[in-house]
Order: structure tokens, then sequence, then C-alpha cells
């Protein structure tokens, strides 16, 4: 299992850089697939990019308020005026919340510059590039002899935003849900420890269904 991880992480650098709650993480999955496929295939109109986004985002805006939140950003990547407003108006209030907090709660200050570097701000995002390319070449100097470890540094650059990470960590997580969805109606024990560590990467079905479900 180990083996499969590393290996799968090379490959994406080299690349690139109980049964109710079972039935609804798979549920889940497909229809975020399904509702996300249905929104690309329905708009490919004479609209701007940014302007095509953001109908995407407002066409998800109730039923996947996260999906929306990433078209709403590719819109405003792509010059939509409002997006653009919303997206610095959100960047700027987390940058200045996680300063409140920097002294005294450092944890949740990080979470808030990240998120501020997900909307945009220059000076988030340029921090958390640092950071993310630091952890990437601390797990880097221990992939031969402390793999744990090495995966350890590689999943925080992943949440630093380093792209091959991220990558690695999304397809190790998805196999880990795959192989979770064969045991789930054989072995339930075996199928929610596949889940666990598909959480563990990131997936977020699992990490909302644990959380749900406080397994």
């Amino acid at each position: 299992m180990e083996n499969r991880i590393f290996i799968s992480f090379i490959l994406i650098l080299s690349l690139s850089g109980f049964a109710q709650n079972s039935t609804k993480i798979v549920k889940a999955s497909k229809i975020y697939s399904a509702t996300k496929n249905d929104v690309e295939s329905n708009f490919n109109s004479n609209l701007t990019v940014g302007d095509e986004y953001f109908e995407k985002g407002n066409a998800l805006k109730e039923t996947d308020h996260d999906l929306a939140v990433e078209y709403w950003l590719i819109a405003a990547q792509n010059g939509h005026t409002g997006c653009k407003e919303w997206a610095e108006k959100i960047a700027n209030e987390q940058f200045d919340e996680g300063n409140k907090i920097k002294d005294t709660d450092r944890n949740k200050a990080i979470e808030y510059w990240l998120n501020a570097a997900k909307y945009g701000h220059q000076g988030c995002k340029e921090w958390a590039d640092k950071v993310a390319n630091d952890y990437f070449e601390d797990g880097n100097k221990f992939k031969d002899t402390d793999r744990n470890k090495a995966i350890e540094y590689w999943l925080t650059a992943a949440k630093y935003g380093h792209q091959g990470c991220k990558e690695w960590a999304d397809k190790v997580a998805n196999d880990y849900f795959e192989d979770g969805n064969k045991f789930k109606d054989t072995n339930r024990k075996k199928a929610v420890e596949y889940w666990k560590l598909a959480a563990q990467y990131g997936h977020k079905g699992c990490i909302k269904w644990i959380n749900d479900n406080n397994n």
C-alpha cells in the first residue's frame, strides 16, 4: 500500500510537476461529478470566459456552493468585474482576520491566510507558494529514508497549494475512495479504513462523511 502511494506520487511529479452512510458517500461523489459535467456541457455560448464561469457558479450556488465558488474564482481570474471585487473583498477580510490572531492562535491564522491566498491575496499567495515549496523539498529529503515522514511533508505542501503534491494527493485520495467502494457491501470495516485514508489525503466527500458520522 505504501509503495503504491509513493509510486503514484513519483508518476504525478514526472508527468506534471454504515450501510446508508456508505451509500451517501458514493452518491455524493457521483452527484458532484454529474452536476459539474452537466453545468459544463450547458455553457458553450458567446459569453466571455469570465461571464461564462460566473453563470456556471450561479447555476450551482444553491446545490453545491463550494463548486460555485470555484467557478466564481475562475471568473474573477478571467476578468469578471463583480467576481474580482467579491474575491478581493473576501481575500482582504481573511488576511485581516489572520492578522488579528496571529500571536494567539497561529494555526487558525494560517487557515485564514490560506483562504486569503485562495481568493487571490497576492502576499498570502507568495507566502503560501514559498511554504509549499519548502515542504515539498523537505519531503524529497526523506523519500528514500523515511517514507512516512516524506508523505507528511508532501501532504502539507499540498495543503499550501503545491500543484504537483495536490495532484498526487488527489489521485491517492480517489484511489482509496474507490478501494473502499469495492468493499462497502462485503467488508464494511475494511471499506471504512480505506475511506478514512482517502480523507487523510483530502477527499472532500470522505471528510464530510466522517465529520457527519463522527467516525
